[in-house]
């Protein structure tokens, strides 16, 4: 999704950490990250 403001990225990680997340931008910077971890079965909310 791409609008004037805002933008996002949804991707896998099975490297350092097995699960999805998903990034949201506005204006090209990082303002929130949603990780569900697979192994934990925990979900984890960052907010910048």
């Amino acid at each position: 999704m791409k609008n004037k403001d805002y933008s996002y990225i949804i991707a896998g990680d099975v490297s350092l950490r097995d699960g999805i997340g998903m990034e949201v931008y506005k204006n090209e910077n990082l303002v929130l990250e949603i990780f569900r971890d697979d192994m934990d079965k925990k979900r984890t909310l960052r907010i910048f």
